[in-house]
């Protein structure tokens, strides 16, 4: 069974129309615009197979239907119901007082309750490596240590960088991973916020939705 054929299952099972879904969808998940991102006609476009949710979408789904992720996406036959943690999206990181403007985040993605870090302060940051597009999920309550790759602002400037970081006491190296292009550069420990651990990565395409 694919997405499609169990969204409309689910929606067959609690004998909702697909106006009706859409109206429950919305009230539960409603937008600070007041917009309404759940339709009769993109619902009747899932079902059918001819467009994909996005995976805030596919999470809000889920969350609705009380069923997992993988079954919903027809992977598992039987319902374990694993509840999912939404981290923000953001295109750059600044200031902590700024990182959480509107205009910065561009969507959210979600991991698993049940992880060790789950209820820790985390953010996931777009990033472009080689042509290839990732998001970097970040814990910003367990900062890099030495030989590990974090988050860093640097001389107070405007956006984070992510580097590989050396320790050398009173000084601290950054450089990327991988890259001739970039020399490694040494800095004062005074002039340089470490901001947080880089925890995992996730490769993908321009063709994934990140938004409702």
């Amino acid at each position: 069974m694919n997405l499609g054929q169990r969204i409309r299952q689910l929606r067959m099972r609690k004998k909702l129309s697909m106006e009706q879904l859409a109206d429950e969808l919305n009230k539960k998940y409603h937008s600070e615009d007041t917009s309404k991102p759940f339709g009769k006609g993109k619902i009747s476009k899932w079902e059918a197979g001819k467009v994909d949710p996005s995976v805030s979408a596919i999470a809000k789904v889920a969350a609705y239907f009380d069923v997992s992720l993988d079954y919903l996406l027809g992977i598992e036959e039987k319902n374990t119901r694993y509840p999912v943690v939404e981290i923000p999206i953001l295109s750059k990181v600044n200031k902590n007082d700024e990182m959480y403007e509107p205009e910065n985040i561009i969507g959210y993605y979600y991991i698993p309750n049940n992880l060790k870090i789950s209820h820790q302060k985390l953010i996931y940051l777009q990033v472009e490596n080689s042509g290839d597009k990732e998001l970097l999920l970040i814990n910003l309550d367990d900062k890099a240590k030495d030989g590990e790759t974090g988050l860093f602002l640097v001389n107070e400037s405007e956006n984070g960088i992510i580097r590989k970081v050396q320790d050398f006491g009173e000084q601290i190296m950054l450089s990327v991973e991988n890259s001739n292009n970039i020399k490694p550069q040494l800095y004062d420990k005074e002039n340089v916020e470490n901001m947080g651990k880089v925890v995992s990565s996730i490769s993908f395409s321009d063709d994934l939705d990140f938004n409702n």
